[in-house]
C-alpha cells in the first residue's frame, strides 16, 4: 500500500473546435475579447477555477446534481446559502497549460508545433508534484528537447521529410530531421501530427494577439448591425494539458467518456470549446515499445 497522501494524474486535453476562454480584459485595439493568458509565458492557458468548473458542469450532467460524487470531487456550491453546506472537494485542480497548436504551412495543410520549454515545464511540474509521467514519453521529450541545438534562428524542426517549406505567413523556414520512430510515435500520439518543434520566441509568436485566429462576432437587432466585436480563440485541434491532485484512496474519480465532449469556456451555443479529455498514459496505452537489444 502506498504512504503518498494523494495521487496525481495527468489529462490531455484536445480542442475539437474552436475554444474562447475569455480573461475578461477589454481592448481598444483590433482584439475586444482576448483569451485567457498565463501570467508568467503569456501563452494561452485554462485558468484552473475555470476548468474546475467546466469539469464540474459536465459531470453534473453526467452523473445528476444530487450524486455525492459531485460534492466529493468537487465541494458544495459556492452560492450555498447553508453554512454547514459548504465543503471543499476532495481533488485538486490545477491550469490547463498549451501543449501544442495548429500552424499553417506551404508543404502541408498544418503542423502541431510546441518547443523545448513546454516540454520542459511540462516534466518540471511533473516532478515538482510528484507525479510519475510514463518512461517512454519522458525518454522522447527528452530526446526532442535535445534536438534544440539544431535549430537555427528563422527555422522550426519537422520530422515527417518535408523540405524547403515555411509555417504560417512568416520566414519560419522547416528543416527536416530524424527522431527514433517509437518517440516520434509517442509524441505525436500526445501532441498531434505531423510534428514541428520551434524556439520557445517563435511558439510566442504564434501564440501573441498579432497571430491567434479573430473571429468576428455581430449583434443584430430587428437584422442590423448594432455592435460588431472581434473574438480571440484558440484553434481547434490545440493540445492542453492539466494535473489533477486526489486523496490516494479516492472514493471516486474522473471518468470521461468517449464521444461525449466537454465544454470549456464561452459560447456553447455556437458550438465553441468542445474538448476531448484522456488521461496521458491512456493515450499512450497501444503505442509501440522499444525492442531491448539482444
Amino acid at each position: 500500500m502506498s504512504n503518498k497522501k494523494y495521487l496525481s494524474r495527468c489529462y490531455i486535453i484536445t480542442a475539437l473546435s474552436n475554444m474562447h476562454v475569455g480573461s475578461g480584459d477589454e481592448s481598444l485595439g483590433l482584439v475586444d475579447n482576448r483569451v485567457q493568458r498565463d501570467v508568467v509565458t503569456n501563452l494561452p492557458c485554462i485558468n484552473a477555477s475555470g476548468l474546475k468548473g467546466s469539469l464540474r458542469e459536465y459531470f453534473t450532467n453526467e452523473w445528476g446534481k444530487e450524486d455525492e460524487r459531485i460534492t466529493y470531487i468537487f465541494g458544495s456550491e459556492s452560492n450555498s446559502k447553508k453554512e454547514e453546506e459548504h465543503k471543499a472537494g476532495a481533488f485538486n485542480f490545477f491550469s490547463g497549460n498549451l501543449l501544442s497548436m495548429p500552424v499553417r504551412s506551404n508543404r502541408k495543410p498544418h503542423y502541431f508545433a510546441t518547443s523545448p520549454k513546454i516540454l520542459e515545464e511540462l516534466l518540471n511540474f511533473a516532478e515538482d508534484i510528484g507525479h510519475e509521467l510514463p518512461e517512454g514519453f519522458v525518454k522522447a521529450a527528452e530526446e526532442l528537447n535535445e534536438k534544440e541545438k539544431n535549430i537555427k534562428k528563422g527555422e522550426a524542426l519537422v520530422f515527417d521529410g518535408s523540405e524547403s517549406g515555411q509555417l504560417e505567413d512568416f520566414e519560419i523556414t522547416i528543416q527536416n530531421q530524424s527522431l527514433d520512430e517509437g518517440s516520434l510515435k509517442t509524441l505525436e500520439g500526445l501532441l498531434g501530427s505531423p510534428l514541428a518543434l520551434c524556439k520557445q520566441k517563435t511558439m510566442d509568436e504564434f501564440c501573441n494577439d498579432f497571430h491567434l485566429p479573430l473571429i468576428a462576432r455581430n449583434n443584430l437587432e430587428n437584422g442590423r448591425s448594432k455592435n460588431l466585436w472581434h473574438e480571440q480563440v484558440v484553434p481547434r485541434q490545440s493540445r492542453f494539458y492539466f494535473f489533477t491532485l486526489e486523496p490516494s484512496e479516492a472514493k471516486h474519480k474522473l471518468e470521461f467518456k468517449p464521444g461525449n465532449p466537454v465544454q470549456i469556456g464561452g459560447n456553447a451555443s455556437i458550438g465553441y470549446g468542445f474538448c476531448a479529455i484522456k488521461e496521458l498514459k491512456e493515450l499512450l496505452r497501444g503505442q509501440p515499445k522499444k525492442e531491448s537489444a539482444g
